[in-house]
């Protein structure tokens, strides 16, 4: 007979309980805390992702982002100048604004993407400078901070000692290098232009000079060198002729010394066809125009000009009709061009963005510099004393023509300065004459060729420049961009001294 088991209704539940607690050990609420935080994270993306699905959203996972391309800068040749026959042991010179890194306001270099950070431009900028390793190297626009972080070391690593100074209030200045294998240092100097004679207005802008004797010479050689970075400001000329004044004065005192062969190299905020450039390379008097945009700007910052007491609005060149007065337009006592206000007025499309911007530099440098109001000097005295001085030569503007003349403009190259509003050349490297000797023409036997000259019985002689990239290498934007880490770009000289 078969039997049949019955179960009590308590031993039934019993096992169905046992049963539905073996199902769902997986379950959330029977799973240990962290499992169960887990599995709720777990449950609300799965909930998230099928409304998602419902309003049509895609879950798709972001791209990883393209690595950045990090191009290698453009470096140059150092060429030779067709007339020089024995290549001679000569000294290099190279000038070159950097572009300081607390003067990069994402508004004025819109289109630079992140070329402009310092962590793209700092490895760039230092295989440049060593690529060409100058004897002696001149710079403007160094952040102090990145002076102490950055360039001193690595001139130290490479041989190098360095002279760096910077105005009261600013973060950036300038610097000189120079390798201790060739030079030993005998004297230096510097100069805070607002604390000499009657500045117009505090711009904190500076110069450095230093004498420095060659080593392993049989005769007692060597050389001294100033750099500077002028006032920016567009209608300050005559304030940017009275620092180059100074700076000039003072870079021949040091030299009574030493009868050194002279050089000054730096950013000068000015043009070939600005007063302040012709001071300085000729003998001939100043134009009409460039007398009156002296004297317009002689009234101290602030102060409101009289009626019809205009700065001419004339171009000089059609070419220069098409430059904008802003170099760069950096806020807060930052370099820029001083094609002056002339050209603002002839564009009036660009004028009113840059007018904005002037505005904006004014407001902002009227809080922290209030205008002066000094007993100026007047513009004859400040003329004679630049008419007692020996003239300069432009090193690239008496020589570049032999190496490119299709890249030449009012004798000096085309470009050492891309900015947004402006481009052309503000940066030079001058040979400074004797004092007595002076610069009168080639009859008096002062320049023997196209780049050999005679100072304080040294010949100095030209025998290599560095070759500057054209206009369309720069490409359509302004710099720095992955190519160009600046807004300048370098110039180098190689001079030979007997």
């Amino acid at each position: 007979m078969e039997q049949t088991s019955f179960k009590t209704q308590s031993e039934d539940n019993e096992g169905n309980q046992q049963q539905n607690q073996g199902n769902n050990k997986g379950n959330s609420q029977y799973a240990s805390p962290k499992k169960r935080t887990r599995l709720n994270k777990k449950e609300r993306k799965e909930i998230k992702k099928q409304q998602n699905v419902k309003e049509g959203k895609t879950d798709q996972k972001k791209p990883p982002k393209a690595q950045e391309i990090q191009y290698e800068p453009v470096l140059k040749e150092m060429i030779t100048l067709p007339n020089v026959i024995e290549e001679t042991n000569g000294i290099t010179i190279m000038t070159y604004n950097l572009l300081a890194q607390s003067l990069c306001k994402r508004q004025l270099f819109p289109n630079c993407g992140d070329a402009l950070k310092w962590k793209n431009r700092r490895p760039r900028l230092i295989k440049e400078i060593f690529h060409y390793l100058p004897d002696i190297g001149c710079f403007q626009e160094m952040d102090e901070l990145n002076y102490n972080d950055t360039f001193k070391p690595e001139f130290e690593k490479s041989g190098y000692d360095t002279l760096f100074y910077k105005g009261d209030n600013k973060q950036h200045g300038c610097c000189i290098a120079w390798k201790k294998s060739k030079f030993t240092k005998l004297k230096e100097s510097t100069l805070d232009f607002d604390k000499i004679g009657a500045p117009t207005m505090i711009t904190n802008c500076i110069g450095i000079i230093v004498a420095l004797g060659i080593l392993n010479r049989k005769e007692d050689k060597g050389v001294v060198i100033g750099t500077t970075h002028l006032y920016w400001r567009p209608q300050s000329m005559y304030e940017r002729t009275r620092q180059c004044l100074i700076l000039y004065q003072r870079l021949l005192k040091v030299n009574e010394e030493f009868n050194f062969p002279a050089f000054l190299a730096g950013d000068f905020n000015s043009t070939p066809q600005d007063p302040i450039y012709q001071l300085m390379v000729s003998k001939s008097k100043l134009n009409e125009e460039q007398i009156s945009i002296l004297e317009n700007s002689m009234r101290a910052f602030g102060e409101e000009s009289s009626e019809g007491d205009n700065v001419p609005s004339t171009p000089v060149t059609n070419k220069d009709s098409e430059e904008v007065t802003i170099e760069q337009s950096k806020i807060s006592s930052q370099s820029l061009s001083v094609t002056e206000a002339r050209t603002l007025q002839s564009h009036p499309l660009r004028s009113q963005q840059t007018q904005i911007q002037s505005s904006q530099l004014e407001q902002s440098q009227s809080l922290s510099s209030p205008p002066l109001k000094p007993q100026l000097e007047s513009l004859s005295t400040l003329l004679s004393n630049f008419g007692k001085l020996p003239k300069c030569l432009s090193l690239y503007g008496q020589n570049y023509h032999l190496i490119d003349s299709e890249n030449i403009e009012h004798s000096e190259p085309k470009i050492t300065n891309h900015g947004i509003f402006f481009k052309g050349t503000l940066d030079y490297i001058f040979f400074v004459f004797n004092q007595k000797e002076g610069y009168v023409n080639d009859i008096d036997g002062e320049i023997k060729n196209d780049n050999q000259y005679n100072n304080n019985n040294n010949n100095v002689k030209v025998t290599k420049l560095l070759k500057l990239p054209r206009e369309e290498e720069f490409g359509s934007t302004c710099l720095p961009n992955y190519k160009f880490n600046s807004d300048h770009i370098c110039l180098m000289v190689e001079v030979g001294i007997e």
